[in-house]
């Protein structure tokens, strides 16, 4: 193949890897990541062949390692993205975003046995917050979310109750969590 036809090819293969990227980001589905890293061995293929018909023709190819470590960056952080996604979750089962899930669940169904509209709307309030955090990434709600969880452990407090609390902190815990991975 000619230097020019492995130019074109490469730039079809750096296009197909942003493909595949875009598809992991708004489908959180792995079979992407495999793709990326099917197209990134033919990328290397083809950059390795390039390389070398430049080599054999005479011509310098100055920007090599400059290109190089581009790319294997590139690589690097695309790698990086999918574990912090796969910590997060890919559904919302999995992950931090799985735990969290379920540790709302708890607290709601601990604070809707007491039949306290006070505990209720509290943990109606997190909730609120929680997922406006999740949709617009925006630290007020997390700031929000703080508030309304002290308010929360104020009141539950008064109440004596150990086991609310204790679900609470948890549900909390883990909601830090997710924010720490989130940003």
């Amino acid at each position: 193949m000619t230097a020019s036809q492995l130019v074109s090819l490469i730039e079809i293969d750096m296009l197909n890897l942003r493909k595949e990227e875009k598809d992991f980001l708004s489908r959180k589905d792995m079979k992407y990541v495999d793709s990326f890293n099917e197209r990134f061995s033919i990328f290397n293929n083809h950059f390795t062949e390039l390389t070398l018909t430049l080599d054999s023709a005479g011509i310098p190819f100055e920007d090599y390692e400059l290109l190089r470590s581009t790319f294997d960056r590139y690589q690097a952080h695309f790698i990086n993205v999918v574990n912090m996604e796969v910590q997060i979750g890919l559904t919302e089962k999995q992950g931090v975003y799985g735990a969290l899930r379920e540790d709302a669940h708890n607290l709601e169904m601990l604070i809707n046995k007491s039949d306290d509209i006070i505990l209720e709307t509290g943990v109606l309030q997190l909730r609120r917050n929680e997922k406006d955090f999740m949709l617009r990434s925006d630290k007020k709600y997390v700031e929000s979310h703080q508030a309304n969880s002290r308010n929360l452990k104020a009141y539950l407090s008064q109440l004596a109750d150990v086991d609310a609390l204790r679900v609470l902190e948890e549900y909390e815990a883990t909601f830090k969590k997710l924010v720490q991975l989130s940003h």
